[in-house]
């Protein structure tokens, strides 16, 4: 599967160079803008035995999201795209630890709920504290 991302990413690197659309003033606001576009084309794409076009839409989003995230970090908005997955995984592997560190036999969705949401808003307020720790 990561051949498969870096082979992708490769490919966005090289659009990044060859593609004069990426230098477009408002190009962010134009992937922002495609991605919801293909957003509501898989949305119209999920129903059974639909697969083709259901992984074709799905591809088209994160090909945009992959070019969006290339042009963040050329731009400097990012420090990189790895970075951002990096965070992803730490994100949710935090999350998932207290979720599913709760009583496993006890599969109360309300006491899960109340658990993802309580470290939701810890991990906001962390990003907060380090945002004005960096920008402040």
């Amino acid at each position: 599967m990561s051949e498969i991302i870096d082979e992708l990413l490769d490919l966005a690197d090289e659009n990044l160079i060859k593609n004069t659309f990426s230098r477009h003033p408002d190009v962010l606001n134009i992937y922002l803008k495609e991605i919801r576009g293909e957003m509501d084309e898989a949305e119209e794409e999920i129903k059974k035995d639909n697969f083709v076009y259901l992984e074709d839409e799905l591809g088209d989003i994160f090909w945009d999201y992959l070019m969006l995230l290339k042009i963040l970090e050329r731009d400097e908005y990012i420090r990189s795209v790895n970075h951002v997955f990096s965070r992803s995984v730490d994100k949710f592997k935090e999350r998932y630890k207290v979720l599913f560190g709760v009583d496993k036999d006890n599969p109360d969705s309300e006491i899960r709920e109340k658990l993802w949401k309580e470290v939701k808003k810890k991990q906001k307020q962390n990003l907060k504290d380090r945002h004005n720790k960096l920008y402040n």
